[in-house]
Parts: C-alpha cells; sequence; structure tokens
C-alpha cells in the first residue's frame, strides 16, 4: 500500500490517538443508527473491551459492531443517497456504494484521517481508508444443513479470492486455502478484489435467508460459527470509553463461543491488532 505524504498530512497518531478518533467515529455512528431505528450491537473485540475492561482493549486498535443484515441494508439504502456520508466528516462505505472498498462487510471511515495498512496490496484513499470501525452483517442461516454449507462453501471461496487478490499475506487461511491461492492467486490479482466483493456481497444479500425468519445467523468471514438469533433479541447498555452502547444481553454466551475463558488476559505474543500507521489530514 503507498499514498502521496506530501502536504496531505499532518501527524503520524498513536495508539491512544487512534483509539479516541475510533470511539468518536463510533459515536457518529450510533447517533445515526438510533435516529433512523437502525439496531446495532458491539461485537468481536469490542464487546470483549466493554466487559473486560470497560473500554477498548488497551491494545486495540479498531472497533467492531455487529447488525443483523435486514438493518445493515436498510442502512446502505439510506446512506447511498449521500453516497455513504453521513456527514462532511464521516463516511460509510462497503462495495455497494463504493465498488473500489476491500472487504465485504460495511465500515464507517474518517475521511480526516489516512490509514496505511501493512498488509493490504492496495493504494491508500482518504474517502476509503481512513480510520474506521467495522459494521458486520449477520446473514440468515438455512434450516437445510446441506443447503447452508452449499452456500457458504460458494461465500467463502469468494471470500478468499477477495483476500488473495488485495492481500500481501494470508494468515490463518489453512493448507486448503494455502492450495487455491497457488493456484488462483495470478488470477485473482488480474480479476481485481472489487469484483470477488461485490460478487460476494450479492451472493450473501439473495443467497440466505432474511433474518426475520432464520432461528440461526452467521458472520460471512467465519461462516462455520452459528449464533442463535436469541441472542440479539435482548440488549443491555455497557459501558465502553465514556459512553455507553448496546450489547447482546446474553454477552456471556457469545463471548464464550468466540474466545472460550474471554476474561484472561492473553500473554503479549498471543495479542491479536492490526499493523498500520494512521495520520490525521490537515
Amino acid at each position: 500500500m503507498s499514498f502521496d505524504s506530501g502536504d496531505s498530512t499532518e501527524r503520524l497518531l498513536s495508539l491512544k490517538e487512534i483509539q479516541a478518533h475510533e470511539k468518536e467515529i463510533l459515536q457518529i455512528l450510533w447517533q445515526y443508527c438510533r435516529k433512523h431505528k437502525i439496531r446495532m450491537w458491539l461485537t468481536y473485540g469490542s464487546l470483549l473491551g466493554a466487559v473486560r475492561h470497560k473500554d477498548l482493549i488497551p491494545w486495540d486498535d479498531d472497533i467492531d459492531v455487529v447488525m443483523l443484515a435486514d438493518d445493515y441494508f436498510q442502512l446502505i439504502e439510506l446512506l447511498k443517497e449521500t453516497n455513504g456520508f453521513i456527514d462532511d466528516r464521516y463516511r460509510f462505505v462497503c462495495s455497494a456504494i463504493d465498488s473500489r472498498c476491500p472487504v465485504s462487510w460495511g465500515k464507517v471511515i474518517d475521511t480526516h484521517t489516512l490509514v496505511e495498512e501493512e498488509i493490504l496490496d492496495i493504494d491508500s484513499i482518504p474517502s476509503l481508508n481512513g480510520l474506521w470501525v467495522d459494521i458486520f452483517p449477520l446473514y440468515g442461516v438455512h434450516k437445510q444443513k446441506f443447503i447452508q454449507k452449499s452456500a457458504t462453501t460458494v461465500s467463502d471461496f469468494l471470500y478468499l479470492l477477495m483476500r488473495i487478490a488485495c492481500w500481501k499475506r494470508l494468515p490463518g487461511i489453512g493448507k486448503r486455502g494455502q492450495l487455491v491461492a497457488s493456484i488462483c492467486g495470478r488470477f485473482a490479482k488480474r480479476i481485481g478484489y472489487a469484483s470477488f466483493a461485490k460478487a460476494l456481497e450479492l451472493w450473501l444479500k439473495f443467497c440466505f435467508p432474511t433474518t426475520k425468519k432464520a432461528q440461526s445467523v452467521f458472520y460471512s468471514a467465519h461462516s462455520e460459527r452459528e449464533f442463535p438469533i436469541t441472542l440479539f433479541q435482548k440488549s443491555i447498555p455497557l459501558v465502553f470509553g465514556n459512553r455507553k452502547y448496546p450489547a447482546p444481553a446474553n454477552y456471556d454466551t457469545m463471548l464464550t463461543m468466540m474466545y472460550g475463558d474471554y476474561m484472561t488476559i492473553p500473554p503479549v505474543e498471543e495479542r491479536v491488532y492490526h499493523p498500520m500507521k494512521a495520520w490525521l489530514l490537515k
């Protein structure tokens, strides 16, 4: 990844400053969602941080929220009218709004910042690659296991091709993924990540049941992990920094499914973060 550092950047941000900017993005997103009656919850490392630290995990450098897919599609339709801009600074991006988006979920970007992620093999664009909050849609699970497995096999393959096309390294893909990467690497980069991201978004939208009718839901990057829809029927506010945000009332079940003994702080070598640099733009 590269960008023109010339006069377009002001200064490099510290981890504390990155976290402060991201918590401001979260507040902007939450205000917008409340205004439009769109449900969202803290999830993954951010939910863990709220429960264990009442804030971001000290070494974490991004914030995650989750939405049921039906609400996520509503958010897309609302923000298509403004090309994703919530206001003149904060922008929601996904492949349905910006074809250059290198992920199959949504992000709210602070366009007054610019991020260089070590793992991405694409150029940075302020309107697309600023500091962010991830929005992960949860899709409905088919009642028939065979249909679900067949549909997620396709989505997993598209997700892998998207990663191959725009990532320098592919951690955690296993031997099968490495084989696919060795065979399809040149093809994927020639087609381009944007094509796979768009195909994946459409597949997920039209090939899985609506969350209103589903008994379980899943996230596309971890299709093997299914959450009962009942986890998202009740919410509670949790302290996250100096504000409160909604979390699944039964967050213990969700965190245990994801992390096991989640209250134990991992050793330094097992802590996960994004190798990246962030700048505040003039």
